[in-house]
């Protein structure tokens, strides 16, 4: 890994937050990396995406249904059929680094990656004032860690991704994406093509992320 970098790297969405979060960190000249794992489904969500990857962020894979893993596949291909980039990372569900994660990832090429430190923002209270401070010591206890994840809710957006920014700036640390983190490429392979923007419903997104696989 790169000494004296942080990497902030946000699990979930793409929700309308992403738009807040980016440019939060394009305010402050820093970086930071997107697991989306929710069902690609709408236009809107597709320009959220588009919108982060214009910014300078990474885009890395998580899980299109969270429970599932076998559903691993449909997110990388998400990616790439809108972005026309194929990650290096995926992120399992809960962080389960187990055989069958590791199997996947390796079949597509993938670095497995999890986190060193959780804001806690995914707890069922995380929108309340006290979770907020709780998630706000995350980096005054933790301004050491390599890689914090968080989960990408208003209060995400508003307060605690400013207040970290802030915090780990005046530390002296750089916010890195992960793949300079940990001195890896952040895609495989050159971009490809992406096709001009339609108007998509959830059929056609289906069919065309299962035409990758």
């Amino acid at each position: 890994t790169t000494p004296d970098t942080v990497t902030l790297t946000f699990d979930d969405g793409p929700y309308d937050f992403m738009y807040n979060i980016s440019d939060t960190l394009t305010a402050n000249g820093t970086k930071g990396t997107f697991h989306p794992a929710i069902i690609i489904n709408s236009d809107e969500k597709i320009k959220r995406l588009q919108y982060v990857v214009a910014q300078g962020r990474q885009m890395a894979s998580h899980t299109w249904v969270y429970f599932a893993i076998s559903k691993f596949m449909l997110v990388p291909g998400a990616i790439l059929r809108i972005t026309g980039l194929k990650s290096s990372f995926l992120r399992p569900p809960f962080g389960s680094y187990t055989e069958s994660a590791r199997s996947i990832a390796a079949s597509r090429g993938q670095a497995l990656v999890i986190w060193s430190y959780n804001s806690g923002d995914s707890k069922p209270n995380a929108r309340s004032s006290s979770s907020v401070r709780e998630q706000r010591s995350v980096y005054d206890s933790y301004l050491n860690a390599k890689k914090t994840t968080l989960q990408a809710y208003d209060t995400t957006a508003h307060e605690l991704v400013p207040y970290a920014v802030t915090k780990l700036k005046a530390a002296g640390y750089k916010m890195v994406t992960l793949a300079e983190c940990l001195g890896l490429h952040a895609y495989q392979g050159a971009p490809i093509p992406v096709p001009p923007p339609r108007k998509m419903c959830v059929a056609r997104v289906c069919c065309c992320i299962r035409s990758f696989y």
